[in-house]
Formats: structure tokens, C-alpha cells, sequence
């Protein structure tokens, strides 16, 4: 699956807000890791939300977490 932001709406914080929801949901099912290819442009997103980047970019939600990880 993939997801974008229209051009009409960027910089408004609704990318945010849905990799936030998601990281939550996934918490509450108890996902360990979220893993996932991420465009140029949306790297910055899950870096902020303490994504690692890997080949692909990942976040550990058990065990060792990221300290930006810990603001979401």
C-alpha cells in the first residue's frame, strides 16, 4: 500500500498525525517493530518520529526504542 499527501495539503501536519496514529494502533496490538520504504520526501516524517533509517526505514516499538520515539 502506498500513501501520499495531496499538494493542496502538505506542510499541515496530516502526514504526521496518520504515521502517529499508526505507530499507536500498533502499540495497542503489540507490534514489535514497524518497518516500511519510504519516499525522499517522507523520510523526514518517520525520522522525526524516531524511524531509523535502514534500507528501509524502522521503528523498534518493544526493547530498546529511539529517544525521539519517546515524545510520539
Amino acid at each position: 500500500m502506498s500513501v501520499f499527501t495531496d499538494r493542496r495539503y502538505r506542510r499541515r501536519g496530516a502526514a504526521t498525525a496518520l504515521v502517529r496514529t499508526m505507530i499507536r494502533a500498533a502499540r495497542e496490538r503489540g507490534v514489535a517493530r514497524v518497518a516500511l520504504p519510504a519516499s525522499r520526501m517522507g523520510r523526514g516524517i518517520y525520522a522525526r518520529l524516531g524511524f531509523e533509517p535502514t534500507s528501509e526505514m524502522r521503528l523498534v516499538l518493544r526493547g530498546r526504542r529511539s529517544p525521539r520515539a519517546r515524545r510520539g
